[in-house]
């Protein structure tokens, strides 16, 4: 051996371990997020369109026509 570092040099692996109740959590946890994030998606996409149904703002309308 000339000094150097094998390849498989067992310092740099670690080892992370969780309990089945922890993996239950976060799997909760990022099921919960998703199932939010998909609601707060849709009801984001449907107020978009309903805006664009609506055509242009009545407000801008109203707003003009009281000036005159």
């Amino acid at each position: 051996m000339s000094g150097t570092t094998p390849v498989g040099d067992d310092d740099m692996v670690t080892e992370q371990r969780t309990s089945r109740g922890g993996e239950a959590v976060r799997s909760v946890v990022g099921t919960v997020l998703f199932v939010v994030w998909l609601i707060l998606t849709i009801l984001w996409v449907a107020s978009i369109i309903h805006a664009l149904g609506e055509g242009p703002s009545r407000h801008s309308s109203k707003a003009s026509s009281r000036s005159c």
